[in-house]
């Protein structure tokens, strides 16, 4: 429908062979990447002053077992103080609704903190509850390295799907970059598919595909280049 030929929309290329969870992205060559950094995609935040401040770029793969999301993040400061509810963190929303991919209920949201000082696979956690609790099937890790943190997460596709993902099926898909300027909890929000103002904004739409000749010519806003530096 119209709605859906407006949002935010991005193509996950097929890995042949599953990436190694590690947080380095050599596995990743050849992967479009969708920048987080305008206003646009904020929460208006006044204490947001641009991608200096902090700024992300996505990339999307998948297999018939999961979904795989690389998310660098540049953050001029980072609060990392092991409490998923109010540190820097990336978010990732998927939809379960095969059908209305953007919809707003039925979706699992899954969150993992950026982190420097402790490199190693994590239980990625949901924040539905006002409080972190581990999602058994979604994991990742966070590293950095020269001023990047990298966020690197999959997700069984069963959390989300009874069926076998194939080529040219849609998904409902967001990333959010929590920007914790404090200690009290997220000041900023960055949101791929486009502003975030009090949650439940219609998801952005991946779609599946084995490589990126596929890929429909309207996507927009890939870009092979961080964007921003660190101020």
């Amino acid at each position: 429908g119209e709605a859906q030929s407006q949002c935010a929309r991005m193509p996950a290329l097929r890995f042949a062979v599953p990436p190694v969870l590690d947080a380095d992205l050599g596995d990743w060559q050849g992967f479009p990447a969708a920048p987080v950094v305008t206003r646009a995609q904020s929460n208006f935040d006044p204490d947001w002053s641009g991608p200096a401040d902090c700024c992300a770029r996505v990339r999307v793969g998948w297999d018939p077992n999961y979904l795989y999301v690389a998310v660098e993040v540049q953050d001029d400061d980072l609060e990392s103080d092991r409490d998923p509810l109010t540190d820097d963190a990336v978010e990732i929303a998927l939809s379960a609704d095969t059908d209305h991919p953007q919809a707003a209920g039925g979706r699992l949201s899954v969150a993992l903190p950026v982190e420097v000082y402790d490199v190693r696979r994590r239980n990625l956690v949901t924040r539905a509850t006002g409080r972190a609790v581990p999602v058994f099937g979604a994991e990742g890790l966070s590293d950095e390295k020269d001023g990047i943190h990298t966020v690197e997460l999959r997700i069984a596709w069963s959390l989300v799907r009874r069926e076998t993902p194939t080529v040219g099926a849609t998904v409902g898909f967001d990333v959010l970059v929590h920007d914790a300027d404090s200690r009290t909890g997220p000041d900023s929000v960055l949101r791929w598919a486009g502003p975030w103002r009090k949650g439940g904004e219609p998801l952005g739409v991946l779609e599946l595909v084995r490589s990126q000749e596929e890929a429909p010519m309207s996507w927009s806003g890939l870009t092979a280049s961080m964007v921003g530096t660190p101020g």
